[in-house]
């Protein structure tokens, strides 16, 4: 039985496409994009959910991708989930350095 609202109850079965069936009708599970943490992965972040409920997971459609570049450092994680890692931006000192000067200058009217 699955509670829509609170007093509508409807009888469902789960379909094996991620989506939740009542007669004619398909209710679709809540979709939620999982980014993982600086110098992580999908991967890590894929199991550690694992250690949520099933009765959970099993409610959710949960999207895993990993970020663009390819970690640049060591990762917190190193020893206890196994490599590849990832990073969501790459830190420049010299591109953060321009950044700063022109905003410095915008806010400072020159």
């Amino acid at each position: 039985m699955l509670r829509i609202l609170p007093g509508l109850n409807i009888n469902n079965t789960m379909g094996s496409n991620g989506h939740l069936h009542h007669e004619s009708r398909t209710i679709r599970k809540p979709r939620f994009l999982c980014l993982h943490g600086f110098r992580t992965s999908a991967q890590i972040l894929k199991k550690q959910i694992q250690k949520w409920p099933d009765s959970v997971r099993q409610k959710l459609d949960l999207v895993f991708v990993d970020a663009p570049f390819p970690a640049q450092g060591k990762s917190d994680v190193e020893g206890i989930f196994d490599p590849p890692y990832y990073e969501w931006f790459q830190f420049n000192k010299v591109s953060l350095s321009l950044c700063l000067s022109l905003w410095l200058m915008s806010i400072s009217g020159f």
